[in-house]
């Protein structure tokens, strides 16, 4: 049996943070959609809202649930504003974007929007 998350305590992603969430992980459009059970084209729209996204709460739970499937949350509970992070260094090892990884600046595994 699946486990199921709460998501009822976050706010909505923006289309930013779903790209940038899709980059962190390494994933395309495609991968994406068949991970949260979702089209192309939903990936799509979503990914180009400036703020929060317009959809309903089942697509927004299914693409927390596939990013989470691929080592990502969305952290909105700590510091000034949204951002994402690895669920655990050993996801972002395995994705190569982790500690051992080459990175230009930055200490953390989370990212913040501006």
């Amino acid at each position: 049996m699946q486990r199921v998350v709460s998501f009822m305590s976050f706010h909505i992603p923006t289309g930013c943070q779903i790209r940038a969430a899709r980059a962190l992980c390494r994933v395309e459009q495609a991968e994406l959609a068949a991970a949260a059970d979702l089209s192309i084209q939903t990936i799509k729209r979503l990914e180009g809202f400036r703020g929060p996204v317009d959809a309903t709460t089942r697509t927004v739970v299914a693409l927390m649930t596939a990013f989470r499937s691929f080592g990502i949350v969305f952290d909105l509970e700590v510091g000034t504003g949204p951002g994402l992070r690895f669920l655990d260094e050993a996801a972002s090892d395995a994705r190569g974007t982790g500690r051992n990884a080459h990175r230009s600046s930055g200490s953390g595994n989370t990212l913040r929007a501006a």
